[in-house]
């Protein structure tokens, strides 16, 4: 349970404190009262990092450095931001333990719901990436680490490019792109094919009717010797790579699509279904988180109800009603009608 923050110096907080409740939680207020930065300030002391921008832009403008307290199953959780060049130096300090990171062993599940979740759908192929990226961080350690290192690996290959390294000298760095990115497309795979044995189910109660919904992975290359198969078209590409300055192929370039009874849902879905497909794969991340990890995430709804119809918002409620969850919202009267008299009010 995330009991209680003090913020000082973050974002638009001078200095606040504020105190959750076991269920749920309403954070209300106008627009630019600062109910996402609240509930970013909890994402970021479970996970350890924000999920909206780097750490410089988390201190209060026109000062040095930022903090939040908090108590958090039953630890106390201290998040340190201090200005310095070339980059904020953080730490979270775990029962006076400070961490410069956070381990997996050492984070608290969360699921975050956002208006721009709605993009899982029908943006980019970076942003479903990065849905499946953010869930398999959640439930695997080994995931964590391969996708940290093919970024690192990634970073340093484009870097040779950029400066001219001939292909010979490349072949190190080939290897080691290909045995993260390798692991990288397995884990994915494997979550996908667990996404889409339920996804038609949950979607199908969402929208109070029968849908096939199928999640295709889509990588390059496609094949099932996926180590040697990278390899070889990396040492293929080099040259186009080379010219480019990026490395062209890879996990960081997969596409992750998403069908409704065999249509692309990009394409054809209309709002109402993005909607509730999205809503779908949330309600699952947060199963799967809890299967996996054997304890329930930390749900994070930000202004998510306004989004959502009658239908919709009583299927959400009905997911709600065994976990912490923290809502903000512009308008008490939508959500105070689902929760009645039993959940904390916070008011900005």
């Amino acid at each position: 349970m995330f009991s209680s923050i003090t913020l000082k110096n973050y974002r638009s907080y001078i200095e606040s404190s504020f105190e959750f409740g076991e269920g749920v939680t309403i954070i209300i207020g106008p627009n630019a009262s600062g109910k996402t930065n609240l509930l970013e300030a909890v994402y970021l002391l479970c996970q350890g990092s924000a999920f909206r921008s780097g750490d410089k832009d988390l201190i209060r403008s026109g000062s040095k450095w930022a903090r939040a307290d908090s108590v958090v199953q039953g630890q106390s959780r201290v998040l340190k931001l201090t200005e310095s060049s070339p980059r904020t130096k953080k730490i979270i300090e775990i029962d006076d333990s400070p961490k410069s990171r956070l381990t997996f062993q050492e984070t608290i599940p969360v699921v975050l719901f956002e208006p721009d979740d709605s993009r899982i759908v029908g943006g980019s192929p970076e942003r479903r990436r990065l849905y499946v990226d953010t869930l398999l961080c959640n439930i695997s350690p080994v995931y964590k680490k391969n996708l940290s290192q093919y970024k690192r690996a990634l970073k340093q290959r484009n870097n040779l490019l950029k400066s001219g390294t001939q292909e010979n000298s490349m072949f190190a760095w080939n290897m080691v792109l290909a045995r993260h990115a390798s692991e990288i497309v397995l884990l994915r795979k494997d979550l996908v094919s667990r996404l889409n044995e339920s996804l038609s189910d949950v979607y199908g109660q969402l929208a109070s009717k029968p849908h096939k919904l199928t999640i295709n992975y889509e990588s390059n290359p496609p094949n099932n010797n996926y180590l040697q198969s990278y390899i070889h078209k990396l040492e293929k590409l080099y040259s186009l790579d080379r010219e480019r300055g990026f490395t062209s192929l890879g996990p960081h370039r997969d596409d992750i699509k998403i069908f409704i009874d065999d249509k692309d849902a990009g394409m054809f879905a209309s709002r109402g279904e993005g909607r509730t497909i999205t809503l779908a794969l949330k309600i699952l991340e947060m199963k799967l988180i809890e299967q996996v990890r054997a304890e329930k995430p930390i749900l994070l709804l930000d202004d998510v109800f306004s989004e959502l119809d009658g239908t919709r918002r009583r299927m959400l409620t009905s997911y709600l009603k065994d976990h912490q969850t923290i809502i903000t919202t512009t308008d008490a009267d939508i959500v105070g009608k689902k929760f009645s008299s039993l959940a904390t009010l916070i008011s900005l």
